[in-house]
């Protein structure tokens, strides 16, 4: 190496050696007699090279899991999202089968016979000229036999 060249200092023989290996490739099946043998030349990588290489690995894995983290995290919040939602849909389904039902029953109760009917069962109601019959059945409460004098009041 040349000093001054921009490169810096020049080095010692020693430290600017790099390990090389040569592999002799063996001949084609098509080659003469007279082709050169083909060699193979590399360059063995120094160790702060392999250092370096490593790092930009390591570097390279973290700046993949960032990127890839928030994806699984999103992708778990959809799935989330999307039991929450078959849920609430199972549930509308539900509500719009007791509505259609609701409605029915309005429906028949608008009807002149469903209205006699429960007037009648819930209210005790009768027709004019009918009377209603009271099935009294004797409990604790009602007493089995009374005694009245003439002016007394029951109430």
């Amino acid at each position: 190496m040349i000093q001054g060249a921009g490169r810096g200092p020049a080095k010692s023989k020693l430290a600017s050696q790099k390990q090389v290996s040569l592999t002799v490739l063996p001949p084609k099946p098509d080659a003469g007699k007279d082709d050169l043998i083909q060699v193979e030349v590399r360059r063995q990588p120094s160790p702060g090279k392999r250092r370096s290489q490593r790092r930009f690995a390591v570097c390279l894995a973290a700046v993949m899991m960032l990127m890839v983290l928030p994806m699984i995290r999103d992708g778990i919040a959809y799935y989330h999202l999307n039991q929450q939602y078959q849920v609430l849909q199972d549930e509308r389904a539900r509500l719009m089968a007791t509505q259609e039902t609701l409605k029915l029953e309005l429906e028949s109760l608008e009807d002149p016979v469903t209205i006699e009917r429960l007037a009648r069962e819930n209210l005790g109601l009768v027709k004019p000229g009918e009377s209603k019959v009271f099935h009294a059945i004797p409990d604790e409460n009602i007493p089995q036999k009374v005694t009245v004098k003439a002016g007394e009041v029951i109430h």
